[in-house]
């Protein structure tokens, strides 16, 4: 009978721990998943995107992760070991930088403190500014256009790719403006001033295996120090009116020579034309002399009496009047009047 009366006592106590362990298996499950889907968001956030003209790498405990031409990610979608094993370094490949340089200007008016004027000389603790071939100084700004070409090398050969760069742009500039004279540098042969300093660039850049493709140098202004920029305005006013008279003169002495050539070749042809119709009029008198020569040979008196008659009648179809006096004897005077004036003549 005791039995019986104890079996109802431990009933409730077996029917609280079935609870306590269905919760129990039951916030398990939960944690277990939970912990699941933090491991899958985990996972998930190692995925990462490469966009067009960019190049990564991928540090797996600070060591460049992959071999060859895995090291470098080009585009599309990758996936890696989130952080903290893993860090991606996004680097612009093909896209075209550019890096301006203007560590030899001369500081302008603005950036003098309560508007004061500039110093009136050079003040090479705070202007910058180049010393020319010819020991004359220089004021430049100049731009880098490059490209990675090497991601590996520029991001982690140097500890910054843009002072590498800009450090070795000024060395490239100052040996550059050491070889040259001003005047070359400011007006004549800027072009050949900037290839010099691009050439240099290029060179350094090479040797030091920068990791960047060099697009181009531009020198993008140039002016002589302010201090001394209106004597250079006159110097250069001076030489352009030098060179606009110089041309103007050439001009002027093509444009005579030609005439004068003209002019020649026109007397010579008339010259030419002269000779040939005297010889032509020669030859035509000779002729005609020779056949005269031959009828007054055979008959004189009659060769004289044509003759007389051919030269009064050219004489006298010269002149307007004509008079005729009866003289002494058989003699017949012919007075004539002035000739005729020929149209055009005074």
């Amino acid at each position: 009978m005791s039995h019986d009366h104890e079996h109802p006592q431990h009933e409730p106590a077996d029917a609280g721990g079935r609870a306590l362990n269905d919760a129990l298996a039951a916030a398990f499950r939960v944690l277990r998943g939970v912990m699941l889907l933090l491991v899958v968001v985990y996972l998930a956030s190692g995925v990462f995107v490469v966009k067009q003209h960019e190049k990564a790498m991928v540090l797996v405990l600070g060591k460049i992760s992959g071999l060859g031409g895995e090291r470098v990610k080009g585009p599309g979608v990758h996936w890696t070991w989130p952080r903290p094993v893993s860090e991606i370094i996004v680097l612009p490949a093909e896209r075209v930088q550019t890096l301006n340089v203007d560590s030899f200007w001369y500081r302008r008016e603005a950036d003098f403190q309560d508007n004061a004027a500039p110093p009136s000389a050079l003040r090479p603790d705070s202007e910058g500014y180049l010393i020319t071939g010819d020991a004359n100084l220089l004021h430049t700004r100049w731009a880098v256009r490059y490209t990675l070409d090497q991601p590996e090398a520029a991001a982690f050969g140097w500890a910054s790719l843009e002072s590498a760069l800009r450090q070795e742009l000024e060395r490239a500039v100052s040996r550059a403006a050491s070889r040259t004279p001003i005047d070359r540098a400011l007006r004549t042969d800027v072009e050949a001033f900037r290839a010099a300093a691009e050439s240099e660039f290029r060179s350094r850049c090479e040797a030091l295996n920068l990791g960047v493709r060099v697009q181009g140098v531009d020198l993008t202004a140039a002016t002589a120090p302010p201090q001394v920029a209106e004597a250079f305005e006159n110097v250069t006013k001076s030489e352009m009116d030098r060179s606009k008279q110089v041309s103007e003169a050439r001009a002027y002495a093509e444009r005579t020579k030609n005439e004068a050539v003209g002019e020649a070749e026109k007397r010579i042809a008339e010259g030419r034309a002269y000779q040939q119709k005297i010889i032509s009029e020669t030859a035509s008198e000779a002729d005609y002399f020779e056949k005269v020569l031959k009828q007054y040979l055979l008959n004189p008196a009659v060769v004289r009496g044509a003759l007389l008659r051919a030269g009064v009648q050219r004489a006298l179809s010269t002149v307007e009047q004509k008079y005729v006096t009866p003289g002494r004897g058989e003699e017949v005077r012919v007075l004539l009047s002035p000739e005729k004036k020929k149209i055009g003549t005074p």
